[in-house]
């Protein structure tokens, strides 16, 4: 927790005291004034200020936690109240958020490490003779005290990946820094910081969405969510102005602990931004073009993908609705009414129209209004017939999974007589909703280019859920086609029309 002491600008005319306190969720600016006046007053709730150091400061969308107007004994009035501001800029001058002068941002991540994990960037040479004379004249040139031990080096190259994109220029680079006492060994310690060079200047809400959802497709390559540890705007005035702004967000990328997602492996990532470059790039470019259309779908994936293994009832509902609300480019055409089928669509709905208003009434209209239309089970079998496609010998009976899983949702959404007891065998309701989000990642990640077979080929440490996923397929799924072989069902793969 961080607090600063400054003045507040609240309105052209309205300057307080306050104090900002940098807490995450609890961030908070109190403020006390000698005038009264309404939280509705300042406009756009956003709010500037200059800190005791000098520093300046832009609040944005900003909301009230308290508020009130006083008036003592005395008719002295007075506002005190404390206000929640979702974003804090920090820097050498303010932001207008709505003013498009952001030429590009730089963030860092906590698993960067792992996603960009360059080998041959960093090293280490063992004292052979001729290392040891080459560096006992380094450091008695440099240093002036005696060689022992170990070399480590790096290469120089700060350049990892640099991926044109229809935002701009998505790169990322070592920042390395040295740090070494006399007597003592010296060590590398190396940051790397992704950056978006925009194609043309945004504006903060512009930047702050691109960068939280480059954010969340690092966490899909990985495998957990990732935490944000530092964000910096660059504006269009460079040279003598060309310090970034530091943006706090009280609300930024982040990950729960009490998911217990495992530390990834380098070797579980999947795409290799260092060793595959051209297929990340690729990848990359397809999915950012796609999100436009696809931000729906993929705002409801991302925060059960996060949970993975947390599973329950609305879970299961929301994995198998987000393939619901996917654009129509990415699921089949709807298949073309006959004309006597249309004719009686259209002579059905005239009828129930004439009727009363009721929920019966309502239902049979909307029943009427579907068909026609791809249901929720034809949209998730189109999803995964490309990985039935590049592995079929590695997920038998992907589709009657995917139908089961269906079965459920429509279940517990509207009743019936379920093929087998849920409650009893949880560990189906788990496998129906860790297969709904795989097929929805991976399909997508397909689409974009992705070289699926190379991946379920590949070793691995299953620190990403879908290289657990994976190793554990086969196992998991003959448990549960023994329970739908007992209730009855088929357990043929239906053919996908």
């Amino acid at each position: 927790m961080t607090r600063w002491l400054g003045n507040f600008t609240l309105k052209p005319d309205l300057e307080v005291s306050g104090e900002l306190v940098f807490a995450g969720a609890g961030t908070a600016l109190s403020l006390h004034s000698q005038h009264q006046f309404e939280i509705d007053e300042i406009p756009s709730r956003y709010i500037t200020g200059v800190l005791q150091d000098t520093t300046k400061v832009s609040l944005l969308d900003c909301v009230p936690i308290n508020w009130s107007s006083h008036s003592n004994l005395s008719t002295h009035k007075y506002t005190e109240g404390k206000l929640f501001p979702h974003f804090v800029i920090r820097g050498n001058r303010y932001l207008r958020p709505a003013v498009r002068s952001i030429l590009s941002v730089e963030f860092t991540i906590d698993d960067a490490p792992t996603l960009f994990c360059d080998f041959d960037a960093f090293g280490m040479v063992r004292p052979t003779e001729f290392s040891m004379v080459l560096k006992k004249k380094f450091i008695e040139r440099h240093f002036k005290y005696e060689a022992r031990g170990d070399l480590f080096y790096f290469t120089g190259k700060l350049g990892i990946i640099s991926v044109p994109t229809c935002w701009g220029v998505v790169s990322a680079r070592h920042a390395p820094t040295v740090s070494s006492h006399f007597g003592a060994p010296s060590h590398i310690r190396d940051k790397i910081i992704t950056s978006i060079t925009f194609a043309e200047l945004v504006d903060f809400e512009t930047a702050i969405y691109r960068v939280f959802t480059l954010i969340q497709f690092f966490g899909l390559v990985i495998g957990r969510p990732q935490r944000m540890k530092g964000l910096a705007l660059h504006s269009e005035r460079l040279g003598t102005d060309s310090d970034p702004l530091s943006v706090y967000c009280s609300y930024g990328p982040t990950r729960n602990t009490r998911y217990g997602l495992k530390r990834p492996h380098p070797a579980d990532k999947l795409l290799d931004p260092v060793g595959r470059s051209e297929e990340f790039a690729r990848v990359l470019q397809d999915w950012l073009s796609r999100q436009a259309s696809w931000r729906d779908a993929r705002s409801r994936f991302s925060p059960s993908f996060q949970k993975w293994r947390q599973n329950d009832i609305n879970k299961l509902i929301a994995s198998a609705n987000m393939f619901d609300i996917l654009p129509a480019s990415s699921v089949p055409p709807a298949a073309q009414l006959s004309s006597a089928l249309q004719q009686a669509k259209l002579d059905a709905r005239a009828i129930f129209k004439t009727l009363p208003d009721s929920p019966e009434r309502s239902s049979m209209l909307n029943a009427i209004g579907r068909i026609g239309k791809l249901t929720l089970k034809q949209k998730v079998r189109f999803r995964a017939q490309p990985i039935i496609d590049a592995c079929p010998e590695n997920f038998p009976h992907l589709i009657v999974i995917l139908d089961q899983a269906i079965n459920c949702r429509n279940f517990f959404v509207h009743g019936g007589i379920p093929p087998f007891s849920y409650s009893e065998n949880k560990f189906a309701i788990t496998f129906f909703i860790d297969t709904l989000l795989f097929v929805f990642g991976v399909s997508d990640l397909i689409q974009a280019g992705w070289d699926f077979r190379s991946w379920v080929h590949s070793l691995s440490a299953k620190s990403h859920p879908f290289g657990a996923y994976k190793a554990d397929y086969s196992q998991v799924m003959e448990q549960l086609m023994t329970l739908i072989v007992k209730a009855g069902d088929t357990v043929d793969d239906p053919v996908i029309q």
